[in-house]
């Protein structure tokens, strides 16, 4: 009996909760058959012709599984105890009304506990009361009430009604709600203790003992006139200890086995509570087991309360310790009456002492341990803070173990007795090691001022502005470049200080730049300056979007105005010389073919032919002097003279001089682009004039045909070979001492242009000379 009224009980839920993906037509049956059967038991304990039990446990069951599963079992509750009441009752009215008053009394039950947020780890006392008052008090006295009525007018109607009847229907149904409920909360709830194996022991040896000695205790004599009903205390102790010890698992678990004895003690008709009458025994053990499972119930509920209110404070006070030690910060509760301070969290971080060291440490050695320059100050907050009772907030400087000192931040809330005192009782407070933050602080405006100071003092303009050219920010300098204040200019486009001309340009620049990061543009144009006046600025535009820190464009521009001007009045004054020295040398031009015309009217009036040659050779020295002028002044380029046209027009215009004695002569000229300055061009050109005159005077006699080759190359060295050679006779064997007239030139002229000169064998005559280029160098 014992075993299968302790498995139907505690297997009965566990079986009902793990249906839950069973179809709904058997999960009916199921629910049917378990409450037919734990209805079945409890109609076997009833004495016979009452309906009355000591425990009726369906009420327990019922009312926890319509808890728990809802309203849509409420056919398998109404179905099980049909069933049970139609097989142990002879009228079938009867049966069924009483089996719809069951019904109701499980629903009003559970609503009740719904209502009242019911948990059913029974964790706390408030969920033990309402378990007891809701569901067992409220919803079965409801039971009891019209379960007393239908069973007198329809089972025993020939017997006058009894009153006392619903006192014992509603107590039966009260203890079975006391002793069931709980147990099969637990095996509804989660489990999440861990129990070692010794803990176990203890449990089952506690179960064990309350087991024994509840049967020693319900099995003895029947209660007379003689005997002391207080015996039965004896077994709250065990009730107690288990409820205390073992929170509600114990409490229920002692109460389910000392309920079980105490009932089935009375069905026997002997033992303990083996009274005279039904009545009697049934109100002896209900109220023995209402005491018993209130008392522990309760007990036990308070336990884990304080366990759980325990356990938090443990837990908070672990994770406060985590959090000031992982944080560095040293946590003091300093009691101002005594002058002692209780030290906590990260000591030996912030102060290098160990927490054993510090633990003496007070608010005098404190004190001590305070920078001298900063005592005053902090007592003086401390003061203040506590006078005006505001949060404590202070920074000084602490003296470690090894006598170097840290900046400490020290926060604290000071606590005042509710008579209303003006002096506080106690500081709490934390003390923070801040010496790095602020160095990277102290850092961090030095570096703020750095630049600061660089922008305000830059000579550059500095501004920032967003995707659509709003300025965002202006440097002090940009002032000085185009008159306005910052303030003037933040949150105005670029485009209204940017030169109508130029706003097109700049658009297409900054839409290009924006998804180019980290990319610049040259910055070249002209801002409207706050006078009106129109600057020049150059600078460069940088896209910074991509750096949080910055998020715009950056353009740095400086004032070129001055610059742009002077370039101006340079180039004015460059095309004003150049002008002026090409009108020099149209002049010298000009001024040197007077000379050749009047060396020509000269040759006309005269008949000797020695002078006539002489001046003739004159006037050819003039042409190539003023062939030099002409194309300097025909050339963009006035510091240099391009050879290779100059050397075919002095050649050219030789072969014309010499008339019919030139004719039979080729002259060849094979010169590259070389280019000289006018201190080479002019002593070279008239090197190539004597050379030339020469080779046309003497090489080709009485009409001999033959080349002369001027050839011309600018060598690597900075240096220029010029080579005059002729196919003719050749230079005679003896020449008069000192040369002719024109070789005395020449050498004159070579040692002008610091050069070299040298006569090559062979047919006809070679003359090399090298010298050096000064505009080539320069090049």
């Amino acid at each position: 009996m014992i075993d299968f009224l302790c498995c139907t009980l505690y297997l009965t839920p566990v079986r009902t909760l793990s249906v839950q993906a069973i179809p709904y037509p058997l999960q009916l049956v199921l629910f049917t058959v378990a409450i037919a059967g734990i209805h079945g038991i409890g109609m076997s304990l009833a004495y016979t012709g009452t309906g009355l039990t000591q425990v009726w446990s369906p009420s327990g069951l019922t009312i926890l599984l319509l808890f728990l599963m809802g309203r849509h079992i409420v056919p398998a509750v109404l179905a099980g105890t049909a069933v049970s009441f139609l097989i142990f009752l002879p009228s079938v009215p009867a049966a069924l009304l009483l089996a719809c008053v069951a019904s109701l009394e499980a629903l009003l039950g559970a609503f009740l506990l719904r209502r009242s947020e019911f948990d059913p780890g029974l964790r706390s006392l408030r969920d033990v009361g309402r378990l007891i008052v809701m569901s067992g008090a409220v919803s079965t006295a409801a039971g009891a009430l019209l379960g007393s009525v239908i069973h007198s007018l329809l089972v025993v109607p020939d017997e006058p009604f009894q009153p006392l009847n619903i006192l014992l229907w509603w107590m039966g149904n009260l203890v079975g709600v006391i002793v069931l409920t709980p147990a099969l909360c637990l095996l509804t709830a989660p489990w999440t203790g861990q129990w070692g194996r010794r803990r176990v022991a203890e449990f089952a040896l506690l179960m064990i003992a309350a087991g024994i000695l509840s049967a020693v205790v319900f099995n003895g004599a029947a209660v007379t006139s003689g005997f002391t009903f207080h015996v039965v205390f004896i077994l709250f102790p065990l009730a107690v200890i288990a409820s205390v010890r073992f929170g509600i698992i114990g409490a229920v678990s002692a109460v389910f086995v000392i309920a079980l004895n105490a009932v089935l003690s009375v069905a026997t008709g002997a033992g303990l509570f083996a009274a005279d009458s039904y009545a009697a025994s049934i109100l002896l053990v209900d109220l023995f087991v209402l005491m018993l499972g209130a008392t522990a119930l309760s007990l036990a509920s308070l336990a884990e309360e304080r366990n759980s209110a325990d356990q938090t404070v443990r837990n908070s006070e672990e994770r406060y310790r985590l959090v000031t030690e992982r944080t560095g910060q040293l946590v003091y509760d300093y009691d101002i009456a005594t002058g002692s301070i209780l030290w906590g969290g990260a000591v030996h971080e912030v102060t290098l002492y160990g927490p054993e060291e510090f633990r003496t440490i007070g608010v005098d050695q404190w004190l001590e341990h305070v920078h001298p320059d900063d005592r005053s100050g902090a007592e003086e907050q401390m003061n203040r803070a506590m006078r005006e009772r505001t949060e404590l907030r202070m920074e000084y400087r602490f003296r470690r173990k090894d006598g170097s000192y840290v900046d400490v931040l020290d926060r604290g809330t000071y606590l005042y007795r509710s008579n209303g005192a003006a002096e506080a009782y106690r500081l709490l407070g934390t003390m923070a090691d801040i010496t790095l933050q602020n160095t990277i602080f102290r850092r961090l405006r030095e570096s703020e001022e750095r630049f600061r100071v660089l922008i305000e003092k830059s000579a550059d303009g500095i501004m920032l502005m967003d995707k659509r050219g709003m300025i965002i920010f202006v440097s002090p300098s940009a002032e000085r470049i185009i008159g306005y204040t910052p303030e003037e200019l933040l949150g105005t486009s670029i485009f209204t200080i940017l030169h109508p001309s130029e706003a097109k340009r700049y658009t297409y620049r900054f839409g290009r730049l924006t998804v180019e990061y980290e990319r610049s543009q040259h910055l070249f144009g002209r801002f409207r300056h706050r006078s009106g006046a129109w600057v020049h600025i150059e600078g460069m535009v940088t896209n910074l979007f991509n750096n949080p820190g910055v998020n715009a464009f950056v353009a740095n521009f400086r004032d070129v105005t001055g610059r742009i001007e002077a370039e101006d009045r340079l180039r004015r004054s460059l095309q004003e010389k150049e002008i002026l020295l090409k009108e020099v040398h149209h002049r010298v031009k000009n001024n040197m073919q007077v000379i050749s015309s009047l060396l020509n009217l000269q040759t006309a009036s005269r008949t000797e032919t020695e002078a006539v040659a002489m001046v003739r050779e004159s006037r050819d020295r003039v042409k190539s002097m003023a062939l030099i002028h002409e194309i300097l002044y025909q050339s963009d380029d006035l510091a240099s003279v391009d050879f290779a046209a100059y050397i075919r027009q002095l050649t050219a215009s030789l072969q014309r001089s010499f008339g019919p004695r030139a004719a039979s002569v080729t002259i060849t000229v094979k010169v590259g682009r070389v280019l000289l300055g006018m201190d080479e061009a002019v002593p070279c050109g008239l090197i190539i004039n004597e050379l030339v005159s020469n080779a046309l005077k003497y090489a080709f006699p009485r009409g001999r045909s033959g080349t002369i080759t001027v050839s011309m190359k600018q060598l690597r060295s900075s240096t220029v070979r010029l080579s005059v050679s002729d196919t003719g006779t050749g230079m005679p064997a003896k020449r008069p001492a000192g040369g002719s007239l024109g070789l005395r030139i020449v050498r004159a002229l070579t040692e002008q242009l610091h050069g070299t000169i040298d006569t090559g064998p062979g047919p006809g005559t070679v003359v090399t000379i090298e010298f050096p280029n000064h505009r080539h160098a320069a090049v």
